[in-house]
């Protein structure tokens, strides 16, 4: 089944179109009906228009799995792409300057 996805621009009344009947849907319905099987739950419900706003259709623990996932998303992408590559930078130009630094054996100084 291809369904319409949302978008930011749909948000406003002027350009949020309720979205064209779907048989395939139609059908699912008719079969919960029959099974007594709700359809009015998120994962079934089919939405009316098409803007779909994220905190209004979600239940309580997805929301916080949802701000879970976003929390961990910014500390893995901050580490992985900022502060490893800057690492190593400068372990690339530190590396320099502990090689050339005199070593200490045993209280005596090797080169």
């Amino acid at each position: 089944m291809v369904e319409v996805t949302t978008s930011i621009e749909a948000k406003s009344p002027k350009t949020n179109k309720r979205l064209a009947p779907d048989d395939v849907y139609e059908t699912m319905l008719r079969k919960a009906k029959k099974t007594g099987k709700n359809m009015q739950k998120f994962p079934n419900n089919r939405p009316e228009k098409i803007w779909i706003d994220f905190f209004e259709t979600r239940n309580f623990e997805n929301k916080i799995m949802y701000l879970i996932y976003k929390f961990s998303r910014i500390i893995h992408v901050s580490i992985w792409f900022y502060f490893l590559p800057f690492l190593m930078l400068i372990l690339n130009y530190a590396q320099t300057w502990f090689i050339k630094q005199p070593q200490l054996i045993r209280g005596h100084q090797v080169y």
